[in-house]
């Protein structure tokens, strides 16, 4: 296969983390080469599906040179679709890298190259509080033949209400929301979305009398689409009872692990110990293609960090657990244990057919798997770090 050269531009209009989040959000393959004049020799970053596989800048290799990279904030960009034959080298998801390339450089543990910065003192300058903002998780591209109406939203104004019941779903045109959860002590800011981000999950309108789980409030000026519900409530009628399982189940764990990341401000975080009361169903870093939907009991999805077990989600009779074919969530097999209750019981699922209904599936209902999965990586990854390096004692 030739390679094809499809974009080119400057770091100082599009950085590094928006161009990962463009390749990703579209799925690309091929090789992003990134030069600077303050730099020997280009930086290469090779991406598979949206994601970085391998990477090399000077002595650098892996995911330690992609972060480096973060650092060419002079510089110019391309990338060019096509083959790689370089071996996989990254098992973190683009916005895992996002998030701590980001972190990385607004910690100054990133030299930055630039008209800027002195490359012959090798100096490494940590970057004033909030100069470096925290990553926004945009969407996949705006699939406009679902939008039906178009509203705008001004800088403060909500958008939706936890708890407050609704039936519409919108997708970002333009623009930055913040989405937050009511807490013992407040409401808490979690995360934001950009453009091609959807507000409002799928049950907004699949179920009668639906609450919204977190509320969503425009940062600066927001234009969003209105999305036509009525069309998508059809186009997921006609799925099979496994790919409705799925798109629900996978609604399910962004909605909990949010839960979970806003629990942590109020000390409501469950660290009860699974492992020494359940039966471990699926091992962490087993890669068996085979998925699994649940029959009977539940199931809990257990990361491990340093400092003790984090409890992702609890799964029930209906969800869907193992390696899902086309989402990574920074969850099980590869990056967490599942363990089940005394009663648990599962059945395997074909993972070739999975993986075809997927394939058949509406373009907007992909683009709406794929920004849950984005999120729930996004919100995993905070409530691991949070856990890992928070000073509350687990007896309080």
């Amino acid at each position: 296969m030739i390679n094809k050269f499809v974009l080119s531009g400057d770091l100082n209009f599009l950085s590094l983390a928006d161009l990962l989040q463009l390749l990703g959000s579209n799925g690309n393959s091929g090789t992003l080469r990134l030069t600077s004049k303050y730099a020997p020799a280009p930086g290469f970053i090779y991406i598979k599906k949206g994601n970085p596989i391998n990477a090399v800048n000077s002595s650098l290799s892996g995911v330690d040179a992609v972060y480096s990279l973060f650092g060419w904030v002079d510089g110019t960009f391309e990338f060019n679709l096509g083959e790689l034959y370089c071996d996989t080298d990254i098992t973190k998801n683009r916005m895992e890298i996002i998030l701590e390339g980001l972190k990385k450089l607004d910690d100054g543990d990133i030299e930055k190259l630039g008209s800027n910065f002195n490359k012959d003192e090798h100096v490494i300058e940590s970057a004033p509080v909030n100069e470096v903002a925290t990553a926004v998780i945009k969407g996949p591209l705006v699939d406009y033949i679902y939008v039906v109406d178009e509203e705008k939203f001004f800088d403060g104004e909500k958008i939706i209400e936890e708890s407050k019941h609704g039936s519409w779903m919108w997708v970002i045109l333009d623009g930055v929301v913040e989405i937050s959860k009511g807490t013992d002590y407040g409401s808490k800011a979690l995360f934001r979305v950009g453009d091609g981000a959807f507000i409002g999950g799928l049950g907004s309108f699949l179920e009668r009398g639906h609450s919204r789980t977190a509320s969503a409030v425009a940062v600066g000026n927001v234009h969003l689409g209105v999305l036509d519900t009525q069309r998508l409530a059809g186009e997921y009628a006609c799925l099979s009872s496994v790919s409705r399982k799925i798109v629900r189940s996978i609604e399910t764990r962004l909605s909990q692990v949010t839960e979970r990341l806003s629990n942590l401000s109020s000390k409501g975080y469950d660290l009860h110990e699974y492992s020494k009361n359940c039966d471990l169903v699926v091992s962490q870093g087993v890669n068996d293609k085979c998925p699994f939907i649940i029959t009977n009991g539940e199931a809990y999805v257990i990361k491990k960090t340093p400092r003790r077990e984090v409890h992702l989600a609890t799964l029930s009779k209906g969800d869907i657990l193992g390696l899902f074919p086309f989402a990574d969530m920074g969850h099980e097999p590869l990056l967490a244990d599942v363990y089940g209750s005394e009663n648990f019981e599962m059945e395997k699922i074909d993972h070739n057919n999975i993986k075809n209904e997927y394939i058949q599936l509406p373009s907007i209902l992909k683009k709406i798997l794929d920004y849950y999965a984005l999120c729930i990586s996004v919100t995993t990854k905070m409530v691991c770090d949070s856990l890992t390096y928070d000073t509350f004692d687990e007896n309080d």
